[in-house]
């Protein structure tokens, strides 16, 4: 086997057999399988008697892939390809509500309650049959802490403060290096933009105010006789300015009946703690350095129209440190053409 090393961030870039038809080169970007390819194709044996099982689309399996954890900075997309000149755009919210968060040592601390509300508009768009351009900007963001006074005295302890700016971008590409079978293996790489405000002197921060650019491997698999696909990733997140490098991990699995497809999945973010401990990234960690969080969660999609599809997700954090203490709600609306 002859590897060489890609010229962006030291990905490496290998040459496998040819069973696996897997490309001699590559650089950046996890890569999504065209709609049509994601069929539940020929069902076999008691499978064939069951129409719903011929008629899945893949569409809502494949769109529920794209919208991951954006409680996180970065979102991480499943490996499948859109169509040359294909694409999706969707409308997503994300809402949370805090009382508390994890400190360094992951003990709980109270604070102000605060509120997120965030809106993002988020793109995908096929180059090619192996290049996938995609990106994300949070348009709006909303934080607010409540005002806290002493019981019976009218003296304020904390004052009542919110903060509505524009949140940060992400672009990024996916290519493919190959697939197998079913299966598929592809890179990704993620760019964030710091266009939030990272200045709030509440620290209702609705960005980190830092580059920082993610590379992702990840490998999914769609079972041929029965609707089920799963897929899992490890990445690598370079930030600056001051925070730690972190390495990222999850995986999700996906059933689709009818129109629906139910996904469970689970991330995790890991920090190097090679940063300056001295950022702190808003208000109770809100764009937290030095973050640690293994999210859980769920996720239901709805595909409405051959074009449409509506999502509703929830997600809680577990061994966390310096992040709010919260559950997260998710909700949005996509649409797809050119497949």
């Amino acid at each position: 086997m002859l590897c060489r090393k890609a010229k962006s961030l030291s990905l490496l870039v290998c040459c496998f057999p040819k069973k696996f038809k897997f490309s001699s080169c590559s650089i950046v970007g996890a890569v999504r399988e065209p709609p049509d390819k994601m069929l539940i194709q020929r069902p076999q044996g008691r499978f064939a008697k069951r129409p719903y099982i011929r008629k899945i689309s893949g569409f809502g399996t494949s769109l529920i892939f794209f919208f991951l954890f954006f409680v996180s900075q970065t979102a991480v997309a499943a490996p499948w390809l859109q169509d040359s000149g294909a694409g999706l755009v969707r409308l997503n919210t994300q809402v949370f509500r805090s009382s508390s968060y994890r400190d360094v040592r992951g003990d709980r601390v109270s604070m102000p309650t605060m509120t997120d509300v965030r809106f993002s508009f988020d793109g995908e768009y096929g180059l090619g049959k192996r290049v996938t351009l995609f990106g994300r900007l949070d348009w709006l963001d909303h934080n607010s802490i409540n005002g806290q006074t002493v019981r019976g005295s009218g003296f304020s302890m904390t004052e009542q403060a919110s903060n509505t700016q524009l949140g940060d971008a992400e672009l990024g590409l996916r290519i493919m290096l190959g697939d197998w079978g079913r299966g598929v293996l592809a890179t990704e790489l993620v760019l964030g933009l710091p266009s939030g405000d990272s200045n709030n002197k509440y620290g209702l921060q609705t960005g980190d105010g830092e580059f920082n650019a993610l590379t992702v491997v990840s490998s999914g698999y769609r079972f041929e006789r029965i609707p089920l696909s799963f897929w899992a990733y490890v990445g690598f997140n370079q930030r600056t300015h001051g925070f730690s490098d972190e390495v990222r991990m999850g995986g999700e699995a996906s059933w689709t009946s009818w129109r629906l497809t139910l996904s469970f999945f689970t991330h995790a973010t890991l920090p190097l703690r090679n940063g300056d401990p001295r950022v702190q990234g808003g208000l109770g960690g809100l764009y937290g350095n030095n973050v640690q969080v293994v999210w859980l969660g769920g996720r239901i999609n709805m595909r409405m129209t051959d074009h449409f599809d509506a999502m509703f997700a929830v997600e809680d954090g577990e061994a966390q440190k310096n992040v709010p203490n919260k559950m997260a709600y998710h909700g949005g609306i996509g649409y797809r053409w050119g497949n």
